[in-house]
């Protein structure tokens, strides 16, 4: 154990010495060494933040998602009809309005969404569409190609486990939003009481911030740091933690409000500042 600590602490040395652009192209050519010999450095450079000229190509590497069967698949559905345009269509003003790329109706943006959102409802029948698909996949694109941002969401989807929150019984989130309430009424259980006394339920803010991965509510900026942690981390885990962390981080502005109205104005719009 000591030779293989000390060899473990000769790569963390080694890395550490590393220009930050070194780092990540080690990242993109060899993630499973990294993995194996160095990975709470990775860990921390990732919660650093990846760089955003890198972001794209690290997140496909991290999910690995360079597939040629997906590029093929995307290549092909992108250009056969869905029954779920006209709803997609609708709700592509909604996704990301305040963003100049996703503002203009039927700009470059918006394009974008669409034609992914129709592969993807193609490619996972059972899933089809829902609106927060939308806002995962805006990320995505603002850091990489169209084609690249399908293989991505796939990628997410089928082994990250967030499929599950986007069938129709929505069990995946059901067992979430189980998780979260235990979980916060453990950490937070002074937050959560002062929820309970002024009719605030988890269900009331927690599928937002899940269904969308924080973005129904959270600056860009925010978003894309929780991508970066989610993608090296997992889905499931990663998701839980930011969610009981803003709590936590928000417990004293939280714990003044003293009605439904002004704690549920925080939740959806006071909990982070960039």
């Amino acid at each position: 154990m000591d030779e293989l600590d000390a060899v473990t602490g000769a790569w963390e040395e080694a890395l550490d010495s590393l220009p930050d652009g070194d780092f990540w192209q080690s990242v993109i050519s060899d993630l499973d060494g990294l993995q194996k010999r160095a990975p709470l450095h990775l860990a921390a450079k990732v919660r650093a933040g990846i760089p955003a000229r890198l972001r794209g190509v690290v997140w496909q590497t991290l999910t690995k998602a360079r597939s040629t069967y997906l590029q093929t698949v995307y290549s092909q559905l992108v250009k056969e009809p869905s029954p779920h345009e006209r709803v997609i269509r609708r709700d592509l003003t909604r996704t990301f309005p305040r963003i100049p790329v996703f503002k203009r109706e039927g700009g470059d943006g918006q394009q974008w969404l669409f034609r992914i959102l129709k592969a993807y409802s193609l490619y996972d029948a059972e899933v089809g569409y829902c609106q927060g698909l939308g806002f995962i996949i805006g990320p995505l694109i603002l850091s990489m190609g169209e084609c690249e941002a399908f293989c991505v969401l796939v990628r997410l989807m089928e082994t990250y486990d967030l499929r599950g929150m986007f069938t129709e019984d929505m069990a995946g989130l059901h067992l979430r939003l189980y998780q979260f309430q235990i979980l916060a009424a453990e950490i937070i259980p002074d937050v959560m009481h002062h929820f309970e006394e002024h009719g605030v339920l988890p269900a009331m803010y927690v599928p937002a911030w899940f269904l969308s991965l924080f973005a129904y509510t959270m600056p860009l900026g925010f978003v894309l740091r929780a991508m970066d942690v989610l993608m090296a981390e997992g889905a499931p885990e990663s998701i839980m933690r930011m969610g009981i962390s803003l709590l936590r981080r928000n417990a004293a502005a939280l714990l003044e409000q003293e009605d439904f109205e002004s704690i549920m104005r925080v939740l959806n719009t006071g909990l982070y500042d960039e």
